[in-house]
């Protein structure tokens, strides 16, 4: 059985219950303040010693001419994505996070061992992928 959450926490797991975290394309779909709590969730759920790896996208400042090549790209990704799917087209919010916010929540209880800066998008340097050992 899968366990289920109606909650903006994740006290269904008891402390330091997990050896690994691993959330990628999921954060960046909640509100700052969530996302804020989520990562703390995440840390508080990870064994000591356990590895923390998530994926946040930091907020878009990018100029519009960037930013229109951009969205064309994610709609020619979700076109495709989606061609043989019959289910319609739900919009999702689309949030960032600040780095220096992440790293301040994962330095209270973690050694951040990496910080990767490299898009997966030639030009755009929007995309953070954090790795966390936690003390």
């Amino acid at each position: 059985m899968r366990p289920s959450n109606n909650k903006n926490d994740l006290k269904i797991f008891e402390d330091n219950s997990f050896a690994m975290i691993f959330s990628i394309i999921a954060l960046q779909h909640v509100e700052k303040k969530q996302a804020i709590n989520y990562i703390k969730e995440f840390v508080r759920i990870t064994e000591p010693g356990g590895l923390l790896a998530l994926q946040l996208p930091i907020p878009l400042k990018i100029p519009f001419k960037k930013l229109r090549t951009y969205l064309g790209h994610i709609k020619r990704h979700f076109q495709t994505a989606t061609s043989n799917c019959k289910s319609s087209y739900i919009p999702m919010n689309h949030y960032g996070l600040e780095e220096q916010i992440v790293v301040n929540v994962l330095n209270e209880n973690c050694k951040i061992i990496e910080i990767d800066r490299k898009s997966p998008l030639e030009g755009f340097n929007y995309d953070r992928r954090y790795y966390a050992i936690k003390k």
